[in-house]
């Protein structure tokens, strides 16, 4: 099934609304989590299936590269959606809930293949409309298994001129788009850091090194610097020369010691 695109998209995207909410909920019912999405993969291909694409499965993870050519020069322009679930149970009464216990479609991917599958569907049938080619990336493991680097790693940035990437929002009313100039999603990052530096063990465990790290600074005539013993969440440093008794706080009845005078809004020393 086809539909012109016209002068407006979003009635030619209207007219095929049945084939993508039926996708949508068909995945919704069936959520799986990580990077082997096999039964997801299946209805993606077959969504696909008679289009006209090159589509390429992943090696490494379920993932399914697809391409469109328009059959005349231009830039090639990727389109991702994301495929996995989240470890969650659904407990919404829908028609179309999750059938697997633990696992719930909650972030909205099932919709993001629908609508990405249906791009497919429409760019398919109308080749005339534009240049170059389109690559369609269905993309698993996003919630934390990294599976855009498996994707890449496979070369699924080659020859790509342009990439780009929706998410549905339930803060933002029905029908609008939200975007700017530039990266617009974000990503969850961790990072370690490790710090070399001579150790004292003369000094008690409430003292930090009289070598302050590089990104710290010292007034003149600090001889030390103290560190307040707090909780796991946050340890502040102080320019403060000694310690000084430890006021009646959470953090320090939970760390028995001292606590340094330390002002967390100017991140100063704190008035004596």
């Amino acid at each position: 099934m086809n539909a012109d695109l016209g002068p407006d998209i979003a009635t030619a995207a209207a007219a095929i609304d049945d084939h993508t909410i039926e996708l949508r909920r068909a995945i919704h019912q069936d959520p799986e989590l990580g990077l082997d999405l096999p039964r997801t993969q299946k209805r993606i291909t077959d969504a696909l299936t008679g289009l006209g694409l090159d589509i390429t499965l992943g090696e490494s993870t379920t993932s399914v590269v697809a391409d469109l050519d328009s059959g005349r020069p231009g830039p090639t322009v990727l389109l991702r959606g994301d495929m996995d679930a989240l470890p969650l149970q659904e407990d919404f009464p829908l028609d179309f809930k999750s059938q697997n216990d633990g696992k719930m479609h909650a972030c909205g991917h099932d919709t993001h293949v629908a609508m990405l599958a249906s791009a497919a569907r429409l760019l398919a049938g109308n080749k005339d409309s534009f240049t170059g080619k389109v690559r369609f990336m269905f993309q698993p493991g996003e919630e934390g298994f990294h599976g855009a680097k498996y994707m890449i790693d496979e070369g699924v940035l080659e020859g790509v001129d342009r990439a780009f990437a929706i998410h549905v929002t339930a803060n933002s009313p029905a029908g609008m788009i939200a975007t700017r100039a530039g990266a617009l999603l974000a990503s969850a990052d961790k990072f370690e850091i490790t710090i070399h530096g001579a150790g004292d063990t003369r000094r008690p465990r409430t003292t930090a090194p009289t070598r302050s790290p590089p990104w710290v600074r010292r007034s003149p005539g600090c001889t030390r610097w103290s560190v307040a013993p707090s909780t796991p969440r946050s340890r502040a440093w102080s320019q403060w020369p000694t310690p000084v008794p430890a006021r009646p706080t959470t953090s320090s009845r939970q760390w028995p010691g001292w606590r340094a005078r330390f002002d967390p809004t100017t991140r100063r020393p704190a008035t004596p």
